[in-house]
């Protein structure tokens, strides 16, 4: 059960009730008493602390060239058609630059906010002073859910700079960010950042996100940019603001999920506190990010059930884990591809140990790309004492270094290693060297795996986005799992389909 829920059990205990919530409509024209901007219908419930949601409808699928305050409980959504929000500088943001900003009254211990069915982009009129951040709040009393929204940078005709992709199976985007393009309007900082404080106090409940069936993508940070430079974070839960001490774990939550991407940006997920990835039917898309698909930050537990990703193309670590606290991390159905740096790193700060278990199961894990010496496949830092279990997966090294003394399963630290039904690759072009984990005196590894030599064959980076993409044909596999079934990875096994003994990325 989500905190959210839990909070809005008590949520009415002891809190005045104001007027019953309000339904109004938007639209350009004005028409049938509705209002003609989003702005206007958000003033009129300012004060109002109901904790039952107000409603705005917009109607009309215009392009609401504006800065959006919101002070009070709303549900914002475009009816029939989806509309634009083309975000203004707001006074209120970050540097007096922000984009939606929310601020929900100190009274409510935990207060919904919608945005449902549209496309947030800056406004071309912010072309040389883009705003800061497409979406922040102050204070820690929220439950924000984003729903089938598209937040992207402006395309110089007030148009997302993504296709519109929430639909379908894989999420299609444009596969590359070009360098800074004056022509393209971008967000200039984050993307959502959730979390901050105006008093430096831990307020209400806590803050939660919701990203449903929705898109952020193409805010990569661009070293040669102008200043300001391009966005930081994609979606970023951080642990504190100034310098307010960390929060507790339970604090935070963050919620991908549905056919949602998160991709282009300078570090894709950046949290303290919960982290999950719920689909069907489909991976969530961490594409193409300047240094980390998702990042753990903060200095206290966290729950990370990670189902069904899709990390594609990273410059940097495929999961950076800071090392505080006992981890508590779920990794299932999911395949990371092409990470120049670690597939998976785990830290040690320097008054913690990184305690815990890191589960992985039914996953494909592949760094593919050569990177430096320094950078290890996979990584637990000296001194940490995480433990690792890892089932039913497929596990290979960098491209074309199965020699090199850094293409490895590194554990120095106090490390055990449990395998079960598990491949790890030791010949090929994406194979961990001969002897795939460099251990610590105080790190084992227990369990058994195989070594079949399965090629990548016609593949590329691009080709991840298509559905058949990393479907196992390797017959060796057949009964390779740790029950005797069919061993597919982060993919579904296809079986024997060719004569060709292959593991394909089509």
């Amino acid at each position: 059960m989500r905190f959210s829920q839990i909070c809005f059990s008590f949520i009415f205990i002891g809190l005045p009730l104001c007027s019953s919530a309000q339904t109004v409509s938007v639209n350009k024209a004005g028409t049938d008493g509705a209002f003609q901007t989003i702005s206007d219908a958000l003033n009129s419930f300012i004060g109002d602390v109901n904790p039952s949601p107000n409603v705005i409808n917009v109607t009309d699928g215009g392009i609401y060239d504006e800065a959006i305050t919101i002070l009070a409980p709303v549900t914002l959504q475009a009816v029939g058609t989806s509309a634009t929000l083309a975000l203004e500088d707001n006074a209120n943001g970050t540097g007096g630059r922000g984009g939606i900003f929310i601020n929900l009254p100190s009274e409510l211990t935990t207060g919904s906010v919608v945005i449902r069915n549209f496309a947030i982009i800056p406004a071309t009129a912010t072309k040389n002073n883009e705003p800061l951040t497409a979406i922040e709040n102050f204070n820690n009393n929220l439950f924000l859910e984003l729903d089938q929204c598209i937040l992207a940078p402006n395309d110089g005709n007030n148009l997302p700079l993504v296709t519109d992709g929430y639909t379908n199976r894989v999420l299609e985007l444009i596969s590359t960010q070009a360098s800074y393009n004056p022509a393209i309007v971008q967000f200039a900082d984050d993307g959502i950042v959730l979390g901050k404080t105006d008093s430096g106090q831990q307020e209400g409940a806590g803050v939660e996100l919701l990203f449903l069936n929705s898109v952020l993508s193409h805010f990569r940070y661009d070293y040669n940019a102008p200043s300001p430079k391009p966005v930081e974070y994609g979606i970023s839960m951080p642990n504190a603001y100034g310098t307010t001490p960390p929060y507790a774990d339970v604090f935070r939550r963050t919620s991908i999920v549905g056919n949602s991407a998160v991709s282009f940006c300078q570090d894709g997920i950046n949290v303290c506190g919960d982290l999950e990835t719920i689909t069907t039917g489909s991976k969530i898309l961490l594409r193409g990010h300047a240094r980390n698909a998702i990042e753990f930050n903060g200095p206290s537990p966290n729950f990370r059930n990670l189902d069904n990703l899709l990390i594609v193309g990273t410059s940097g670590q495929g999961i950076w884990d800071d090392g505080y606290g006992p981890v508590r991390a779920y990794l299932t159905n999911s395949i990371i591809f092409s990470v120049v740096r670690n597939l998976w790193y785990v830290g040690k700060p320097a008054n913690d140990v990184a305690s815990g278990t890191m589960h992985v199961e039914n996953c494909t894990l592949v760094p593919a790309r050569t990177t430096v010496n320094t950078s290890h496949a996979y990584r637990l830092e000296v001194g940490t004492q995480t433990n690792i279990d890892i089932r039913d997966s497929i596990l290979c090294g960098k491209s074309s270094q199965p020699t090199n003394n850094y293409d490895v399963f590194s554990c120095p630290g106090i490390n055990d290693v449990s395998l079960q039904g598990t491949a790890i690759v030791t010949t090929g072009i994406f194979a961990l060297r001969a002897a795939p984990f460099s251990l610590g005196t105080s790190a084992t590894v227990s369990g058994s795996y195989i070594t079949d030599d399965p090629q990548f064959v016609d593949s590329s980076e691009n080709d991840c986005l298509l559905p058949d993409f990393l479907d196992v044909q390797n017959p060796a596999y057949a009964s390779a799992n740790s029950i005797g079934g069919p061993l597919g990875g982060g993919a579904d096994y296809v079986g024997v389909s060719s004569e060709v003994k292959a593991w394909e990325m089509y």
